[in-house]
């Protein structure tokens, strides 16, 4: 009886071992979920596009506080070969992000709370989700072009993450 266990057991992992060689695309195809840099061609990014002189507003939500925490808040950076590139000032709470005539920005602990404290975001709040707003501005001078930021949002329980592009036309 011992034996005819053994085997089976062993013939369980073989047929495991065979199936995933068998269709390795599907085995390795899915990023984890946690890291959401991990394959930026598989993920469905949010597209924000604008035109030289135009200002735009793109909602998220998420279940880490907008509000005050010791783990930071927002954090913006720029991606680089698919990866955020981080710096010593988007780890100390990077708000702001300028480049070629573009400006990002997120909401401090107080902007964040008050937004996501309106009425019409009750039902958010309900599940313990927070809305917050991401606002971008291209000067009239703004270079036309595409840009990819990572948005994380670092809280003593936990960091959130998601990363968006913003395309800057003629």
């Amino acid at each position: 009886m011992r034996l005819t266990g053994i085997l089976l057991i062993g013939m369980m992992i073989s047929a495991c071992i065979g199936m995933s060689l068998m269709h390795p695309r599907q085995a390795n195809s899915t990023p984890p979920a946690d890291v959401p840099h991990a394959n930026p061609s598989m993920q469905i990014t949010p597209l924000i596009v604008l035109k030289p002189g135009e200002s735009k507003e793109m909602l998220f939500s998420v279940w880490c506080t907008v509000g005050a925490t010791r783990g930071g808040g927002f954090n913006l950076a720029e991606m680089k070969n698919g990866k955020p590139v981080f710096t010593n000032s988007t780890l100390k709470g990077n708000r702001k992000f300028t480049k070629g005539g573009v400006t990002i920005s997120v909401p401090d602990f107080t902007q964040g709370r008050e937004f996501a404290s309106a009425p019409e975001f009750a039902p958010l709040r309900e599940l313990n989700y927070d809305a917050f707003r991401v606002s971008v501005t291209a000067a009239a001078d703004a270079e036309p072009g595409l840009m990819e930021m990572h948005l994380l949002d670092s809280t003593c329980s936990g960091d959130c993450r998601t990363n968006f592009r913003v395309l800057v036309t003629q």
